[in-house]
């Protein structure tokens, strides 16, 4: 800015060492803290977070939740274990499905799978047979599993993501800087009459 300010008080082009390297370099700042701006804003960090950091989550998430095969083969087994006529059958009978059921699932040696046996197994842990199908029908069985399903849990995660990058403030901060930086290199590609590109012969 002294050099801005020196050229207004008369000094010479040569005096001034100004060059367009250095306003090609401003110039691209302004555009990297108008980019960090946008980033900032409630779009920008939805854009940004929710789809371009979904393939690094799904990847990182690769050991946590179930896919959508494995949900329809547990709602499949359970359908085959617990049939819609399981008050024909004899409660130790019942029992005896709800076990080996559970055992299906933990064979499944997915941690998410935790809560889900956890409610079988106290589903099961009485001895009437009205209770016991009562506790049956009281498992939501889809939903437990579309809450741990991977894309659920992903995209869990890229939302709070992007609330957390999402800033009013430290956008406005970058769309200032850069409006400050673009600013600086148009008066001083006018003063010093600097040419940012050159035109080839």
């Amino acid at each position: 800015m002294l050099k801005i300010i020196g050229r207004l008080i008369g000094l010479g082009k040569e005096e001034m060492k100004y060059n367009r390297e250095i306003l090609i370099f401003m110039l691209i700042s302004a555009f990297i803290f108008f980019i960090i701006g946008v980033s900032h804003t409630n779009e920008g960090a939805s854009f940004i977070y929710a789809n371009r950091l979904k393939i690094f989550l799904e990847a990182k998430n690769e050991k946590a939740g179930v896919t959508k095969e494995d949900i329809d083969k547990i709602i499949y087994d359970y359908k085959e274990a617990v049939p819609v006529n399981v008050r024909e059958f004899e409660i130790n009978d019942i029992k005896d499905r709800v076990d080996n059921y559970i055992h299906q699932l933990k064979n499944y040696n997915n941690p998410s799978l935790n809560e889900l046996i956890r409610s079988m197994e106290d589903a099961k842990d009485t001895d009437n047979k009205e209770t016991l199908i009562k506790n049956l029908n009281s498992i939501d069985l889809r939903e437990m599993l579309n809450i741990i399903s991977k894309k659920y849990i992903t995209s869990e995660k890229l939302q709070n993501v992007a609330k957390w990058q999402e800033n009013t403030w430290l956008s406005i901060m970058y769309f200032s800087l850069a409006t400050l930086n673009l600013f600086m290199v148009i008066v001083i590609k006018v003063i010093c009459d600097i040419k940012l590109f050159k035109r080839s012969v």
